[in-house]
């Protein structure tokens, strides 16, 4: 979309400090931010960088994981039930964690 349409706003201090703050946070740009609020979303603050290391870490556990229940398969030797069982709860918290993070939500 072209925008080619602009407006001056005059904020206090303060009131840009806030902004700045904010606009910090969701790691967006001012024009960004003020599109998403006037498109009616909510932008909410960026995860912290532990929360990207512990993605990774349990998709690596998932492929750990995948490997094993694999072999253990061509040898006949694998529990299902119990493989299922933990490979369940694994995904489960992966999905919950992808889900707390939406970056924008309708307000």
């Amino acid at each position: 979309m072209k925008r080619n349409s602009g407006f001056l706003i005059r904020l206090s201090m303060e009131e840009m400090q806030r902004l700045d703050k904010k606009v910090k946070n969701t790691g967006m740009s001012r024009e960004a931010y003020a599109r998403s609020v006037l498109n009616g979303y909510a932008p909410i603050e960026s995860p912290p960088v532990e929360y990207f290391d512990v993605l990774r870490e349990l998709h690596a556990i998932g492929n750990n994981m995948h490997q094993i229940a694999y072999r253990a398969n061509s040898l006949q030797f694998l529990d299902a039930p119990y493989y299922k069982k933990n490979a369940d709860r694994i995904l489960a918290v992966c999905d919950a964690l992808l889900a707390s993070y939406i970056p924008v939500r309708r307000m």
